[in-house]
């Protein structure tokens, strides 16, 4: 579509510059042609004119313009003899007699430039090719602009293969880097904007297998509490996500601010349950839910990076984020949606304590303790009719870990 474009006004700028030097019809007057054209005429001696009819009369005239060159100049055959001063920008004026038979037999002057090479060189492209100029222009100007282009895409190259941070302007398929916008263990997430010039959110990945089934059925995602996920693809070895762009706080962020009461958790749990009844039903496992990847926008809960996702049926061993990792994935599991839910009710626990359900002094420590299987003890008292669901979701035995309808679920978060 670009080549096609560009050939198109090629051929418009050479029509133009046939149109432009097309010679024009001759009309009445004096014609001289200079090397280069378009230069002024000027009348700078005396004109012998007839007087009646007894004799001859010589008035001095001078300064007076005739017009440019080729012409026509505006003199009569009877005006001449007479001296004309040819000037032009970056010449040396030329002043040169023209006798009576300077109609008959046409003169070609040439003028002597002040720098020689680059001003005749300016004028023979700007004045009697100018369509030719700009057709060299362009091609100079587009070679120029493929050319860096090339040049930034070799070293997003570069920087993807050394998983360096991305640029601003760095391209990873079709989509233009903007900012980073957040670093984990599990991949690096950018905004993005699409060549229409939305914004996105972008999350790039270690190298992994996907099944093409299983990345249908990510993009067929469609839930109001899960974020829409748009395009997939691959750069330089590296998987990457691209998602809608979703202005708003996370949970991480809100709680942080200010801890939440008790019917705005409800809501936030019920919520988050709806999405995980939903991407269950599509045969997907988050894997990855924590407090950072659920995002608030107008009051309405989102759940978000689906980074290390996996389908039901094709179990991937990828452990998540320590603190909210299924103790059965700690000792080498695949996890399934029973892992979710594990990793809600620590959710839950953060956002009613606002603090991790489990936190050691390195994330080693963390693992450790959550292995151990031991539910967690909080400061706050949790509502009597919590008590049970949560205990339920955060059963160190995934058997256990038995799943409530959305509904249902809704009824026990309020009581």
């Amino acid at each position: 579509m670009v080549g096609s474009w560009r050939l198109f006004l090629s051929l418009a700028l050479v029509l133009a510059q046939g149109w432009w030097s097309w010679p024009d019809p001759h009309g009445p007057g004096l014609y001289v042609q200079t090397v280069p054209s378009g230069c002024r005429v000027v009348l700078k001696s005396k004109l012998t004119l007839a007087v009646g009819t007894t004799g001859r009369f010589s008035a001095g005239v001078g300064g007076i313009e005739l017009g440019l060159t080729p012409g026509p100049l505006q003199l009569e055959e009877k005006e001449l003899p007479a001296l004309l001063s040819f000037e032009l920008p970056g010449y040396e004026p030329l002043v040169r007699p023209f006798p009576k038979d300077a109609f008959r037999h046409p003169q070609v002057l040439t003028l002597t430039p002040r720098i020689p090479v680059l001003v005749p060189l300016a004028y023979r492209l700007g004045r009697d090719f100018p369509f030719v100029s700009l057709l060299l222009a362009f091609w100079l100007g587009t070679g120029l602009l493929w050319a860096g282009r090339r040049r930034r895409e070799r070293q997003t190259e570069g920087r993807l293969r050394t998983s360096a941070a991305l640029v601003r302007g760095d391209r990873i398929g079709p989509y233009r880097v903007q900012r980073e916008l957040g670093r984990g263990g599990m991949g690096v997430v950018y905004q993005v904007l699409s060549p229409s010039g939305t914004p996105l959110a972008l999350k790039l990945l270690q190298p992994v297998e996907r099944p093409e089934q299983e990345v249908k059925a990510l993009l067929g995602l469609q839930h109001p509490n899960v974020v829409h996920i748009l395009d997939w693809g691959e750069a330089e070895g590296q998987f990457y996500l691209v998602m809608e762009w979703v202005e708003g706080r996370t949970l991480d962020e809100v709680v942080r601010e200010c801890r939440p009461e008790e019917a705005q958790v409800a809501d936030w749990m019920s919520q988050l349950c709806q999405a995980l009844t939903y991407i269950h039903g599509k045969s997907i496992v988050h894997n990855d839910l924590k407090p950072s990847n659920l995002m608030l926008r107008e009051g309405r809960l989102i759940l978000m990076d689906f980074g290390i996702a996996h389908s039901l049926e094709q179990p991937r061993v990828q452990l998540g984020t320590p603190g909210y990792v299924a103790p059965e994935k700690i000792h080498g599991g695949a996890g399934d949606w029973r892992s979710d839910y594990y990793s809600a009710a620590c959710c839950w626990f953060y956002l009613w304590e606002g603090r991790p359900a489990f936190e050691g002094r390195t994330p080693v420590q963390t693992l450790r303790l959550q292995g151990q299987g031991q539910l967690p003890q909080g400061q706050r008292p949790m509502p009597a009719h919590w008590d049970r669901l949560w205990s339920r979701w955060m059963n160190a035995d995934p058997a256990q870990r038995t799943a409530s309808t959305s509904g249902e679920t809704a009824q026990e978060l309020t009581g």
